[in-house]
């Protein structure tokens, strides 16, 4: 309860002062988790949430709209990695240094190293809950508004 009533405080902080509403952009092939976090991101006000399931699409978005965050449920390591580093490599209308989050089956060290050297805010395995992934917009949240 604590919780909602936190999220709902900083909904309101934020609507009712000079503050632009982030832009998020969500790519996972789970159609529940991305509709649920939309929901959530709608429901408090805290984000608009534009979501993909397809690597084609998810390109042709990065690169018609800047964002203010990245959620990325990865696939196949390969095109993901590659959208992480259109965002970092400042091919897309984005600011390098928005905050990305992943979303990984599996991950070895190698990878680890390969995500932090972009820079990578938070890494959270599948299956990831909602909670979780609502924690690590939350932790990110700060990031974006001083952006």
């Amino acid at each position: 309860m604590t919780a909602n009533l936190r999220i709902h405080s900083m909904s309101y902080q934020y609507n009712h002062s000079s503050f632009t509403m982030p832009t998020v952009f969500l790519h996972d092939n789970e159609y529940m988790l991305r509709k649920t976090f939309g929901l959530f991101a709608s429901e408090t006000n805290l984000a608009k949430i534009v979501e993909t399931s397809e690597i084609a699409q998810a390109k042709i978005k990065l690169f018609a709209n800047p964002f203010d965050m990245v959620i990325i449920g990865f696939d196949n390591w390969f095109e993901e990695i590659h959208l992480i580093e259109l965002v970092r490599d400042e091919m897309t209308p984005s600011k390098k240094d928005i905050p990305i989050i992943v979303i990984v089956p599996n991950v070895t060290s190698n990878q680890i190293d390969t995500l932090k050297q972009l820079n990578v805010a938070e890494i959270l395995l599948k299956p990831a809950r909602i909670k979780t992934i609502q924690k690590a917009f939350l932790n990110s949240f700060t990031q974006i508004s001083t952006i």
